[in-house]
């Protein structure tokens, strides 16, 4: 009926593929564990690992397998536990390696040698360690002989902790000091009238600020009466007119020329276009064309020439103008210094009625200042004298307090003396005191010294350098990531119940579909097209 039944896929081992996943684990801790320890050399030593001692070398299976390469051409493919020659000739691949049939165990060795220079210092460091050691144990029955022996501070000069009391003297009399000199006379603050200062002077005329007008500055030149400045293309005319005088003589002689020279050339056998003819016609022509640049050259000298001609003349007609305008200029100027030498003339005579009034006025101040300085000089003597009196009285007072400060200092120094002496008894009685405690410090510290020496002689040779060895890189273990066989086991599991469920609803699906066709005939109804 052309109905088919397709073929289901086979399950996935997911077991196999937790072992495989565990073995791949395994492989992958013991690569890493290989991998992070190295072989370790340094200048003192090495230092090896291994694994379950020596490593097994399957030689059978490793001469198979390039037994098998070297006859099939193929690639020898590693892992597989039931065929472990497994070879495919359809792979192409790499040659097997002796690594790859050689097996480890998984209990790492480490072993460390010394070389013979670090070996000697080993040992030297050893024996010096048992050295100190048997020294210290010697020393064992002196500590113990020093320390049996209790601690005491019998027989120690006693400590000084009073010095007495000592007697200080500082009462000093003295007469009372004076402070009134007793003397009062006014002093003068007042000086008589000397006469008025003279605040002014005279009119002495009025300054002249002005020149007068010297005429205008010609502040421009007009050169529009001069000849106009030539251009670069004026005379051009000119220039063609000598230009074509010269070639209107030169071209009838270069047609004349060029007429004899053919015939020459063809009396002499030469044809147009050959080599000969070529070369006397181009001399020819060069010497026709030497001549145009002459007649060019000519011309052009000629439009020079009529250029520096117009150019004279304009430079001539402007210098012409520009000397009559610096002429009015200077005579402007005379005129202004005239007139400023006018009005300086005046104002010097300003100046010296202004001195004269000046002069006056300072004569009678002058007079004034010696009227007033002979009345400050009065009044300052008259304030000497009482100063002088003043002064006087004030002597015989600072006599007084003299007199009274050395009898007071006289009480004071003797004062100062009984003191010292007091002070000297003091420092005196610290000192004592403080030397019969510093020689009860330093017995008691020469006690501690002999109790102690012997055990820090022990302690020190107890403590001695220690013999080292040499650091290496310390080992690295690998974790081992276990196999999933509770998880491929569910897997496994929710496999199977989906096989389960997919085949019960293909059952259910054709029993429904088998009663369908059931109904169907019944009916009348032919699904597959058969005759009624």
């Amino acid at each position: 009926m052309g109905m088919g039944k397709s073929s289901s896929p086979s399950p996935p081992d997911y077991m196999g593929a937790a072992k495989a996943q565990g073995t791949a684990n395994l492989d992958a801790a013991r690569l890493s564990a290989r991998l992070s320890n190295p072989n370790v050399t340094n200048p003192l030593g090495t230092q090896t690992v291994t694994w379950g001692g020596a490593p097994s070398f399957d030689e059978t299976g490793y001469n198979a397998a390039m037994a098998g390469r070297n006859a099939g051409g193929g690639r020898w493919v590693p892992g597989d536990t039931e065929n472990p020659t497994r070879w495919e000739q359809d792979a192409p691949g790499a040659a097997p390696t002796r690594e790859q049939f050689t097996t480890y165990g998984d209990q790492p060795n480490i072993t460390q040698t010394l070389t013979p220079q670090g070996q000697s210092l080993f040992d030297q460091q050893l024996r010096i360690s048992q050295s100190l050691g048997d020294t210290a144990e010697s020393g064992l029955d002196r500590v113990r002989g020093s320390t049996a022996q209790p601690f005491s501070l019998y027989g120690l000069p006693n400590r000084v902790t009073d010095i007495g009391r000592q007697d200080f003297t500082s009462n000093v009399n003295a007469a009372p000091v004076r402070f009134d000199t007793g003397y009062n006379q006014p002093i003068q603050y007042g000086l008589g009238d000397a006469g008025q200062i003279q605040r002014g002077i005279g009119d002495a005329g009025q300054i002249r600020r002005g020149i007068g007008n010297a005429g205008n500055i010609q502040g421009g030149l007009d050169y529009s009466g001069a000849p106009r400045l030539p251009g670069v293309d004026d005379f051009s005319a000119d220039r063609q007119r000598v230009e074509e005088a010269l070639m209107s003589r030169l071209t009838p002689q270069f047609g004349r020329d060029e007429e004899a020279l053919r015939t020459r050339l063809s009396n002499s056998g030469l044809m147009p276009g050959t080599q000969a003819w070529n070369t006397e016609m181009d001399a020819l022509n060069r010497g026709r064309t030497d001549a145009r640049m002459q007649a060019i050259l000519a011309g052009g000298g000629e439009q020079s020439r009529l250029f520096g001609l117009g150019l004279g003349a304009r430079q001539q007609a402007v210098g012409e103008t520009t000397t009559a305008g610096q002429f009015a200029n200077q005579a402007q100027g005379q005129q202004f210094g005239q007139n400023l030498a006018g009005g300086q003339f005046a104002n010097t005579a300003q100046q010296q009625a202004y001195n004269q009034l000046l002069n006056s006025g300072n004569f009678a101040n002058t007079a004034q200042a010696q009227a007033f300085g002979q009345q400050l000089a009065g009044g300052n003597f008259a304030n000497q004298a009482q100063a002088q009196g003043y002064g006087q009285a004030q002597g015989n007072l600072a006599a007084y307090n003299a007199a009274q400060g050395q009898q007071f200092g006289q009480g004071l120094q003797g004062a100062n003396l009984q003191n010292q002496v007091a002070q000297a008894r003091i420092a005196e009685a610290l000192s004592n005191a403080g030397l019969a405690n510093q020689g009860r410090q330093n017995e008691i510290q020469e006690q501690m010294l002999v109790r102690n020496q012997p055990l820090a002689e022990l302690n020190a040779l107890r403590t001695g350098a220690q013999p080292t060895m040499p650091q290496f890189q310390p080992y690295q273990g690998a974790n081992v990531a276990p196999a999933p066989i509770m998880q491929a086991t569910g897997q496994q599991a929710a496999w199977d119940q989906n096989l389960y469920n997919q085949g019960v609803g293909q059952q259910n699906a054709l029993t429904s579909g088998l009663f369908g066709i059931g109904q169907a005939g019944m009916y009348g109804w032919n699904p597959f097209g058969f005759g009624r």
